[in-house]
């Protein structure tokens, strides 16, 4: 499987890891790579793919090992709160109850 094949590309991270690596040691070096990139900010795995296994070409050259993908999204949530906020939500609730 290639990334080129897959239809939605998520904040990903890619991993090259020896041969006898499993899912388990893709997330722990995702994780890491992931948190350094999130600069400490909440996150969830959200899959692991074994997209190529045998010689691969990195940075530092060819090596025999398996290449992970790791799809990932901040759990950390961003909320703004409208100034008028409570207001409106008095007005709704009153007008919801048959008051207003």
């Amino acid at each position: 499987m290639s990334l080129k094949q897959r239809s939605v590309i998520l904040p990903s991270v890619s991993v090259v890891l020896s041969s006898s690596s499993s899912d388990e040691d893709a997330k722990a070096a995702a994780a890491e790579r992931i948190s350094e990139l999130l600069k400490g900010k909440d996150f969830e795995m959200l899959t692991v793919d074994l997209i190529e296994e045998g010689e691969l070409l990195t940075p530092n050259g060819s090596i025999a090992g398996k290449r992970y993908v790791v799809s990932f999204r901040q759990t950390e949530n961003v909320v703004y709160l409208h100034p008028e906020y409570y207001k409106v939500m008095e007005w709704y609730t009153k007008r919801r109850r048959g008051m207003g």
